[in-house]
């Protein structure tokens, strides 16, 4: 279902950057002060800009929201807080599920309790050097810690539950998720060129 979604999403943009293009071509030819993408500057701004357009922070997040994602499903972990969280109905936990669930907690609460040693005692290192959390090295850097923590978690869980058996399996299932939401990433990719484009043909925006 995801996909389909990215795939119309992705259709729609190609539609709408095409679309782009022809409007610099036109609206230039007949003197509006707009930048023709098509021209021989244009051309050369493209090329020299091609990957600085989509080279920025929420590509890196969406990266690693997949794999973090994909680890949290491929493991198992996702299920098994849902039947604990709703009591799905269905087989129970086992007793080794239910260990790596306490497992996964302990992870959890350990990582938690680190990140709240760095920040909250006196002199903690992640905290800015006027002592405050916002903004500090903390803010900065909290979205991909917990992204790195939720890997780490999934993968403990997936071992010790048994739905991860060997290191090839625990491997897959942390770049799993980019292939299964990779028309994502395209989707960002191609909304990232556009936007760029935008900003260059209408610079008065």
């Amino acid at each position: 279902m995801m996909n389909k979604v990215a795939n119309f999403v992705l259709l729609v943009e190609v539609l709408l950057h095409i679309l782009l293009v022809i409007s610099s071509l036109v609206l230039s030819s007949a003197g509006y002060p707009v930048n023709n993408i098509l021209s021989s500057e244009g051309l050369r701004w493209s090329f020299l800009n091609a990957v600085s357009n989509v080279l920025h922070e929420p590509l890196i997040y969406l990266i690693g929201f997949f794999l973090s994602w994909g680890a949290f499903k491929r493991s198992g972990l996702d299920k098994a807080l849902l039947r604990l969280c709703i009591g799905m109905r269905g087989v129970p936990l086992s007793f080794r599920q239910r260990r790596a669930l306490w497992f996964a907690l302990l992870l959890t609460l350990l990582f938690v309790l680190l990140l709240l040693v760095l920040v909250l005692f006196p002199q903690g290192i992640l905290v800015s050097v006027t002592g405050r959390v916002f903004p500090s090295p903390f803010s900065v850097g909290l979205v991909p810690t917990c992204m790195v923590a939720l890997v780490l978690v999934s993968v403990t869980y997936g071992v010790i539950g048994n739905t991860l058996r060997t290191f090839h399996e625990v491997v897959q299932s942390i770049y799993c998720g980019l292939g299964e939401y990779a028309g994502w990433i395209l989707v960002y990719l191609l909304g990232a060129q556009s936007y760029a484009c935008l900003m260059y043909i209408f610079p008065n925006l």
